[in-house]
């Protein structure tokens, strides 16, 4: 979870336009999804606020005045 709240936050962003808690990356399977929860300022993708996104490499999403890119990475026995 992402957000401003290090007490409520896996990854804090000092930012005032973020919200303790304001979005979320869950990984089912092969596929990642972002979720709003609920933030004040909204998570914004490409200047469109989501409430919840599928995601794939280079997406950038926006909380307040921070820009978080996401990025796939390769796991696998080699």
């Amino acid at each position: 979870m992402f957000g401003r709240s290090s007490s409520s936050a896996d990854i804090v962003l000092d930012d005032p336009g973020v919200s303790r808690r304001h979005f979320e990356i869950a990984v089912s399977g092969d596929q990642a999804t972002a979720t709003d929860l609920g933030s004040t300022n909204g998570t914004l993708v490409d200047g469109r606020r989501i409430t919840s996104l599928p995601l794939s490499d280079g997406i950038t999403l926006t909380a307040g005045d921070t820009d978080v890119v996401f990025r796939e990475t390769e796991t696998g026995g080699r």
